[in-house]
C-alpha cells in the first residue's frame, strides 16, 4: 500500500474509532450547551441574537457556532441534533488536518499521523465533546488546520530556491491559515490568542525583519477584521463593549488561580502516559535543531493556553473541556516525536513503536478510569431539563410568566417563556454585582443580588438543577425576606415527556399570571398550590391542565390562607370528599353540606388552612374554588 492510501486508511480507522469512543458518552450535553441553542432557537423565531425579551443580552462566548446551529435549523435540523454534527464533523477535521499534513506537505509519515490521530481519538476530552454540542472541538478543528496549514507553508518556504518567489508566495498564501484563524476568534471570544501566538512565531523564525513583519500580518488581517467586526456588532447591538458572560465571568484572585494550577495539573495527569511522554517529547524536540522550529510554535501554543486556563480558573464541566486545545498541541507533538525517534535500525524502530503502542492501551484505560471522564458519562441531569421545561411550556407557556432559574440552560431552552439568569450569565445588572463570594466561589456562580431577582417579581422560582433545590442555594437570606415570604410557595411540578420527572420549584402565589385569582366574590387556587402536605404533586392532563391527586392518606390544600369573614362554598372540586379547615382559635371543622351546597362560616377575617380529603378513591383536583356568600346569607 503506497504512502496516500495508507494515510486515507489511517484516517478513516481514527474517525471510526472517535465514534465508537465519542458513543460511549452519548447522550451527555452540557447545560451551558442549550444556552447557545436557546440563543439560535430565537434567532430562528425572528427575536434576534437573544436569550430572553427585553434589551439583548450577550451571554455567549461562542458566536460563529450559534450561526452555524442555527443555519442548520434553518433547514428543518433539530438544534440539538445541529449542534452535534458540527461537533462531530469539528472533531473529524482534526484527524483530517493531521492527514493533509502527511499528505500534502509531508510533515510527518503516514505512521506518525496514526499516532496522533490515535491519541486524538482515544482521549476522553475529544470522544466526550464530540456530540457534547459545544464549540470546543470545532476550536481545534480551526486550530488544527491553522498549524498544519503554517507548518506546511513555512516548509515549503525554506526549500524555495528563489527568495523574490517565496516572499509574494508566503504572503498570499498565508492568507488561507489566517482565513481559518479570522473563523476561530469567532468561534471562541479567547482564540485571538492563538492568532497572535502563531503570528508571533512567524515573524521569530522568519528574520525578525519588515518581510516577515509583512508576512505575520498577513496572518492577522482577516482576525483582526473579525474581532473588529464582532467588537462594532456588539456595540451597535448590546450596548456593551465587553461581552456580559466575561463581566460574570472573568475575575482574577488568588483562588481562582490556585484552583486553576491544580485543574490543569490534574487534567495533564489524566493523559498518563501520553501527555508525560509528549511534553517531555516537546521539551527535546525544542532543543534539537532540525526539529525546533516546529515544535517551538506547539510549545508557545500549548503554553500560552495552559497559563490562560490557570489564569482564570479550573473549568466546572466534566472531562477536561478547557484542556482540548492542550490536547491539539500534545496530539501533534506526537506527530513529529515519531519521526524524529525514527532510526535505520529496523529492530530498534519495532521497538519504539512497541513502546508507543504499550503507552496508548495504557492511555485509553487511563482514559476510563478517570473520574472526571466518567462524570460524562453518568451526568445526565440536564436531560430532566427537558422533562421541567416541556412540563413548564404546556402548563404555564399561554400565560407567559417570567421563570428565574440558576441553571439557564436545559430549562429555559425546553420552556420557551422569558427567563431571569440568576446568576447573570444573561442579565447585564446581576453581571456587575460583586457579591462576598466574588473571586472565591465558583467559575461563573459568583455574581448574584437575591433583592433584585426578587424585585424583578417572577412567577416561578427554580432553584439549582432541574430537580430544584432551597432557596438557599442562592441566598441564604432569601428565603428571610419579606418579598419571597410573603409571596412564595413551594409546589413540585412534574412532567412525562419524554419521562416522568418531578422538580420542585416556588411559585409567586399573587401572581397574576398562574397565582391565586380574585375576582369579586370568589376566589380560584390552582393546583398546584394545593401542597398543604409538602407531598401533593401537580401533573398535566390531556387539555394541558395541571392537576393533584388527593387520597384518604394523602389530602391535598393549601395552608395560611388569608379569609374573609363570612360564609363560604365550596364550588370546586366537585364529588365525594370532605373539606377541612383549621381555625387557629378552633381546630379543624369540616364544611358542612346543605341544600347540596357545601360550605363553612370564618368568624373572624385570618389565615386559615384548607385541606380536601376524598371519602373513597382517588379525586383529581384541578383547582380549590371558594366563593363567598353575600352578608344576608350568612347565619354564623
Amino acid at each position: 500500500m503506497n504512502r496516500n492510501a495508507t494515510t486515507v486508511t489511517i484516517m478513516a480507522t481514527s474517525s471510526a474509532l472517535l465514534a465508537l469512543h465519542a458513543a460511549y458518552y452519548y447522550p451527555f450535553v452540557p447545560d451551558d450547551a442549550f444556552i447557545s441553542l436557546r440563543y439560535a432557537e430565537r434567532l430562528l423565531a425572528g427575536a434576534g441574537l437573544t436569550w430572553t425579551s427585553g434589551p439583548p443580552v450577550e451571554g455567549y462566548s461562542n458566536l460563529l457556532w450559534i450561526l452555524l446551529v442555527a443555519g442548520l435549523g434553518r433547514f428543518g435540523l433539530d438544534l440539538v441534533t445541529a449542534a452535534r454534527l458540527l461537533g462531530a464533523l469539528s472533531s473529524c477535521s482534526v484527524i483530517a488536518a493531521l492527514g493533509f499534513g502527511s499528505l500534502r506537505y509531508r510533515l510527518w509519515s503516514p505512521r506518525a499521523a496514526g499516532v496522533a490521530c490515535a491519541v486524538w481519538a482515544l482521549s476522553a476530552p475529544a470522544a466526550a465533546w464530540t456530540l457534547a454540542g459545544l464549540e470546543h472541538t470545532m476550536v481545534a478543528g480551526l486550530l488544527a488546520w491553522a498549524v498544519v496549514l503554517c507548518l506546511g507553508i513555512d516548509a515549503n518556504a525554506n526549500a524555495a530556491s528563489s527568495n523574490a518567489v517565496n516572499v509574494n508566495t508566503t504572503f498570499r498564501t498565508l492568507q488561507i491559515p489566517g482565513t481559518v484563524l479570522g473563523a476561530l476568534v469567532l468561534v471562541r471570544l479567547d482564540a485571538p490568542l492563538f492568532a497572535v501566538v502563531i503570528a508571533v512565531w512567524w515573524w521569530w523564525n522568519h528574520g525578525r525583519d519588515r518581510t516577515a513583519l509583512r508576512q505575520s500580518l498577513a496572518l492577522l488581517v482577516l482576525p483582526g477584521l473579525a474581532l473588529a467586526a464582532q467588537e462594532a456588532f456588539r456595540i451597535a447591538y448590546y450596548a456593551d463593549w465587553v461581552p456580559n458572560v466575561a463581566r460574570a465571568k472573568l475575575v482574577l484572585s488568588t483562588t481562582h488561580l490556585l484552583s486553576g494550577l491544580r485543574y490543569a495539573g490534574a487534567g495533564l495527569a489524566s493523559l498518563r502516559p501520553v501527555g508525560e511522554a509528549t511534553l517531555g517529547s516537546l521539551v527535546w524536540l525544542v532543543v534539537r535543531p532540525p526539529m525546533r522550529r516546529r515544535a517551538s510554535l506547539l510549545a508557545c501554543l500549548t503554553a500560552t493556553w495552559l497559563a490562560y486556563v490557570i489564569l482564570v480558573g479550573r473549568d466546572l464541566f466534566p472531562a477536561w473541556r478547557q484542556l482540548i486545545p492542550a490536547l491539539l498541541g500534545l496530539s501533534l507533538v506526537a506527530a513529529i516525536a515519531v519521526d524524529a525517534s525514527h532510526t535505520d535500525r529496523p529492530r530498534r524502530d519495532r521497538l519504539i513503536m512497541s513502546f508507543i503502542g504499550l503507552a496508548l492501551v495504557v492511555f485509553t484505560w487511563n482514559q476510563f478510569r478517570n473520574a472526571e471522564n466518567q462524570r460524562a458519562k453518568t451526568e445526565r441531569w440536564e436531560w430532566n431539563g427537558e422533562v421541567v421545561g416541556r412540563a413548564l411550556h404546556d402548563g404555564f407557556g399561554p400565560q407567559e410568566p417570567l421563570l428565574a432559574v440558576m441553571a439557564g440552560g436545559a430549562v429555559p431552552y425546553w420552556a420557551k417563556i422569558d427567563c431571569l439568569d440568576m446568576f447573570g450569565l444573561t442579565d447585564p445588572h446581576i453581571a456587575r454585582v460583586r457579591s462576598a463570594e466574588w473571586g472565591e466561589g465558583k467559575l461563573g456562580h459568583e455574581t448574584r443580588d437575591a433583592e433584585y431577582v426578587l424585585s424583578r417579581r417572577p412567577d416561578i422560582i427554580l432553584f439549582g438543577t432541574p430537580g430544584g433545590y432551597e432557596p438557599d442555594a442562592y441566598d441564604a437570606t432569601m428565603q428571610d425576606m419579606p418579598a419571597f415570604r410573603d409571596n412564595y410557595r413551594r409546589c413540585n411540578i412534574s412532567g412525562d415527556d419524554p419521562s416522568f420527572f418531578v422538580s420542585r420549584v416556588w411559585i409567586n402565589h399573587n401572581s397574576a399570571r398562574i397565582g391565586m385569582r380574585r375576582d369579586g366574590a370568589s376566589l380560584e387556587i390552582p393546583s398546584y398550590l394545593l401542597n398543604i402536605t409538602g407531598g401533593a404533586i401537580a401533573r398535566l392532563d390531556a387539555q394541558k391542565r395541571f392537576f393533584v391527586e388527593a387520597k384518604d392518606d394523602s389530602p391535598v390544600g393549601i395552608g395560611a390562607l388569608q379569609l374573609e369573614a363570612g360564609s363560604w362554598i365550596v364550588a370546586a372540586p366537585i364529588g365525594s370528599m370532605r373539606v377541612l379547615v383549621n381555625d387557629p382559635d378552633k381546630g379543624f371543622r369540616e364544611a358542612f353540606v346543605d341544600d347540596g351546597v357545601r360550605r363553612f362560616v370564618i368568624d373572624a377575617a385570618g389565615t386559615y388552612d384548607v385541606l380536601v380529603v376524598p371519602l373513597s378513591e382517588t379525586l383529581r383536583v384541578h383547582r380549590l374554588l371558594l366563593v363567598k356568600e353575600s352578608p344576608d346569607r350568612w347565619q354564623p
